[in-house]
């Protein structure tokens, strides 16, 4: 179609869904759909993410890969380059993979999770007028990103400087390599008083004890750091 965006795609989307013999009231879930992958433009290609790096980029208005197209396409449709075809393609996958409500259609790249960007890519944010924070890594802009880090900790009452990491097992596993290596210099010992020709003799139970002893002091350790009292 003439002109550019992704309006001028209703009345195609329209017909590839009833081509596909899905419901007319997707044509705008469809719609948006356009706008996250290509903005409209059936020529467009991914030359930046995972599909690209793999050999076979995302192509065309729905950025569909060769393999998807060709195993979805409709007969006499063959051109990934041509929106409507790539739009047939795209939609009868669709139908396969989410049903024919489209279910996952619609909503773009979104972020409601967060995440990190590193590529160029048109992305959906503040899903649901939810709001999200946009916080740039790059080192020139340092001082924006504190900025609106510290907004950031003000909505949601983090006091500043209190960020801490949880779950941080360091401090644990040090404390358990330490009785480790205590308790493998106790057995060298031992073993090496027990290779001496002398008069001194360790009877079986004295190692049981000596070793059962270390281990309760090890299993101490260990019940302290996960918040378990032990007797």
């Amino acid at each position: 179609p003439g002109g550019s965006g992704v309006e001028r795609w209703r009345p195609y989307v329209l017909r590839a869904l009833e081509m596909n013999g899905l419901s007319s009231s997707l044509v705008d879930k469809v719609l948006r759909q356009i706008k996250s992958e290509s903005g409209g433009n059936p020529k467009a290609i991914n030359l930046w993410d995972s599909n690209a790096k793999a050999g076979h980029p995302s192509k065309g208005l729905m950025q569909t890969i060769d393999s998807t197209f060709n195993a979805y396409k409709f007969p006499g449709h063959n051109n990934i380059w041509n929106g409507f075809d790539n739009l047939l393609a795209a939609l009868n996958y669709a139908k396969k993979r989410y049903g024919s409500n489209l279910s996952g259609l619609g909503e773009g790249h979104g972020y409601a999770n967060g995440g990190i960007v590193t590529k160029a890519q048109l992305a959906h944010i503040a899903e649901r007028n939810k709001p999200e924070a946009i916080i740039p890594l790059d080192k020139a802009k340092r001082s924006r990103a504190m900025q609106i880090l510290s907004a950031t900790q003000r909505i949601l009452g983090v006091p500043s400087g209190s960020v801490a990491i949880q779950n941080d097992n360091s401090l644990v596993i040090t404390k358990m390599q330490e009785q480790i290596d205590q308790q493998g210099k106790m057995i060298q010992l031992l073993t090496a008083i027990l290779e001496k020709d002398s008069n001194v003799y360790i009877g079986s139970k004295q190692i049981y004890d000596a070793n059962k002893k270390e281990k309760d002091k090890q299993d101490r350790t260990r019940n302290f750091f996960k918040g378990v009292t032990s007797t």
